[in-house]
């Protein structure tokens, strides 16, 4: 059985388009339970970098559908501590740009297709 990261990595990275409303809904409430410090810690810790920035731009995809025009709400800087932030390929800004234009993607293709919204 996959783990809450792994589905809601796979969910956010995939097409958000293919995902119920419910499902949507759960996948916002799983992310918004998860502990993205404690996790990103754990994983970098492990070696498992890769995953832990997929983690990272998951947490600011959601927060980019629900916020498309509040950068510090959709990958807020307080997320993660500043070393923990070193710790990974990208900085934050990066992140930030990517998850942002995700958002904006997500919003326009959603208003486009009549399809899920936030």
């Amino acid at each position: 059985m996959p783990s809450v990261i792994t589905r809601v990595i796979d969910a956010f990275i995939g097409n958000p388009f293919d995902l119920r409303a419910k499902a949507r809904a759960d996948l916002y409430n799983q992310v918004d339970r998860l502990d993205v410090r404690a996790e990103v810690q754990r994983l970098v810790a492990e070696g498992a970098v890769g995953t832990a920035k997929l983690l990272v731009l998951t947490v600011g995809h959601a927060g980019a559908c629900r916020y498309p025009d509040d950068p510090d709400r959709s990958l807020p800087s307080r997320l993660l501590p500043a070393r923990l932030w070193q710790a990974l390929p990208r900085n934050r800004g990066e992140y930030l740009r990517i998850v942002m234009a995700a958002g904006r993607c997500y919003r326009a293709l959603a208003e486009v297709l009549g399809g899920p919204s936030a």
